[in-house]
């Protein structure tokens, strides 16, 4: 339904629909009146099996929703095919106006839950691909699921939730949240998630490897103990360089609440990150010619520590402190003379109170900082 005016008007009826997955997305650039609406149908005409095997299609309009197009079913998958569309289903219009949709995909198997990966269409190829990479724990192209009895709960599979981000290149971001560590669950043996990401350069249809992005596992963590983020939410758009993001941290990892103590409920933070779009793809280890003063810390937030790095392009004399949010010195990280290149070092917020910090990094042409919030 559309509403206008205080009048509301049927748009499209969707029918074969079990899986509560849709998403309504209006595109963001200048004189543009596209609106899309995606969805997820089952594949065949019965209810069974209906959350989990299912096509996933969209509805656009062009006219700011006073008219719709035909339905498109994107995926067109059969009952013969090994993978499904599962659900979570996500769009953005990229800066030429051209529609791009994620969604989670789930290979076919008797556990519904077993495997699954994110999956990215655009309109100008039509071509389907897939955007995170095997996971480093094992070598299966499907992420999986936990092997020593993790649970994802309801509505739950090893990578999902995709979210699309565009910045002013064009370049494409992909988060989602997961668990790439089948050994990573609560002592109740319900996963802890993480967020991930992956960078596209050329509209979809390549991925960099993927980054974990808040690395907060927590193995056999008990009640209230959890760093599961869940839920999560991104703006669409990248703003002065930056990649706004929101998410539930379930301290009670999966759909209930650990036992013991039964029944006692524990807070669940709302987060607000912000980080620079340049983390998303790097992948750990990774060597880069140094084009310029650099500064990242990561995981960020942090619970015990974080790994800072920070790129030189000439030498010098550099300082890196650790202030609070009130401009008062906390630690000297770095100092000394430095060659030009790449330095890492580790940093242990295990001692600080929770909060938000600045890390600065001084030299003699440029002065780089970066907050860093510190969660327990």
């Amino acid at each position: 339904m559309v509403g206008r005016g205080g009048a509301w008007s049927e748009v499209f009826s969707v029918d074969s629909c079990a899986t509560i997955s849709q998403f309504v997305r209006a595109s963001r650039n200048s004189g543009s009146d596209k609106v899309v609406f995606c969805w997820t149908k089952f594949i065949t005409d019965s209810v069974v099996g209906g959350q989990k095997d299912n096509n996933v299609w969209y509805l656009l309009s062009t006219d700011n929703g006073l008219n719709w197009g035909s339905p498109v079913n994107v995926t067109s998958y059969q009952p013969s095919d090994t993978v499904r569309a599962y659900n979570n289903v996500n769009a953005i219009f990229d800066n030429n106006d051209n529609l791009h949709i994620v969604w989670t995909g789930r290979k076919v198997t008797d556990n519904y839950y077993e495997a699954s990966n994110i999956f990215h269409w655009d309109e100008v190829s039509g071509n389907i691909t897939k955007v995170n990479s095997p996971s480093i724990f094992y070598t299966d192209p499907w992420w999986i699921e936990a092997t020593g009895g993790g649970d994802y709960g309801g509505w739950r599979l090893p990578a999902d939730q995709p979210q699309l981000i565009v910045d002013a290149n064009d370049d494409l971001y992909c988060l989602w949240c997961g668990n790439d560590d089948y050994n990573d669950y609560a002592a109740d043996g319900y996963i802890n998630g993480e967020i991930y990401g992956a960078i596209s350069y050329d509209n979809g249809g390549t991925w960099t490897d993927y980054r974990n992005l808040t690395g907060t596992r927590s193995p056999g963590a008990g009640p209230g103990a959890c760093d599961d983020e869940d839920y999560m939410t991104a703006c669409p758009k990248v703003v002065n360089d930056s990649i706004f993001v929101t998410y539930v941290e379930d301290k009670d990892a999966g759909a209930g609440i650990q036992t013991p103590p039964e029944g006692v409920l524990t807070e669940n933070p709302v987060r607000c990150w912000v980080f620079h779009k340049s983390w998303v793809g790097i992948e750990e280890g990774q060597t880069e010619l140094v084009q310029g003063t650099s500064l990242s810390l990561y995981p960020n937030p942090s619970v015990h520590s974080t790994e800072m790095s920070y790129a030189l392009v000439h030498a010098g004399d550099v300082s890196v402190g650790l202030f609070d949010a009130a401009g008062r010195l906390v630690r000297v990280l770095d100092c000394g003379y430095r060659a030009s290149g790449v330095y890492t070092l580790d940093i242990n917020t295990s001692e600080l109170a929770n909060g938000t910090y600045f890390v600065i990094l001084d030299t003699p042409i440029d002065k780089v900082s970066r907050s860093l919030v510190i969660i327990r």
